[in-house]
């Protein structure tokens, strides 16, 4: 006789990070890659250890999906954040950058201005939650290290939280990234402003460096 034993479950949990995240920030790996990223700090700067397959490059049948490494503060109203970008060149997939996003939620509508290995600097976003990135001009030329700045405002009329997206060669004076200002509406609660580190693969991590991190 065929003898068929109890059922078996199997609970998928994720693998904390080798080090603590570092106060005040809150250290996440959305939608939950492997290999698991991490956060160190090193002479004042961040250093994410950056996972997953990339922004809105999740795997299928989810491509809508976000995968990486992602620190950040949770927010409310209008903020600014910048931070001075090294990335790797090792991995030539890497991004690296600054990001706005209404959860943690892999799909969740997000604001996010990153620098590439290749050396340019791509502003994407999800206005609606589960929809694919939108993508306005690079920025080409722009090497690693570079400074990175991602805003957002309130426009009066007609009423919308506005997004915009700003590079620098000093921290100091920015110029705006062509056709980067979107009207995005993350709720009328808190948000997460914070840091974004990818490799763009699902057998690698890339290490990213982010010094000069200012949320105001």
């Amino acid at each position: 006789n065929l003898h068929v034993g109890n059922a078996v479950s199997t609970v998928m949990t994720p693998v904390a990070p080798a080090h603590a995240c570092p106060a005040p920030w809150t250290c996440a790996d959305i939608g939950n890659p492997a290999p698991t990223g991490d956060t160190t700090t090193s002479s004042g700067a961040l250093v994410l250890a950056g996972t997953g397959t990339g922004f809105a490059r999740g795997p299928l049948p989810t491509t809508n999906n976000d995968s990486f490494h992602f620190v950040y503060q949770n927010v409310s109203g209008n903020h600014s954040l910048s931070a001075r970008v090294s990335t790797s060149t090792a991995t030539s997939t890497a991004q690296s950058g600054v990001m706005m996003r209404a959860s943690t939620a892999p799909s969740a509508p997000v604001y996010a201005a990153y620098l590439t290995a290749g050396g340019s600097v791509t502003v994407e976003w999800r206005p609606f939650d589960g929809i694919l990135f939108r993508y306005p001009s690079s920025v080409p030329g722009v090497k690693s290290p570079a400074y990175l700045k991602v805003t957002r405002t309130t426009q009066a009329s007609p009423a919308a939280t506005i997004f915009t997206a700003y590079t620098s060669a000093n921290g100091t004076t920015w110029t705006k990234v062509p056709a980067s200002a979107v009207a995005i509406n993350m709720g009328s609660g808190s948000y997460l402003a914070g840091l974004a580190a990818t490799s763009a693969s699902s057998t690698a991590t890339t290490a990213s460096t982010f010094g000069s991190v200012k949320l105001s």
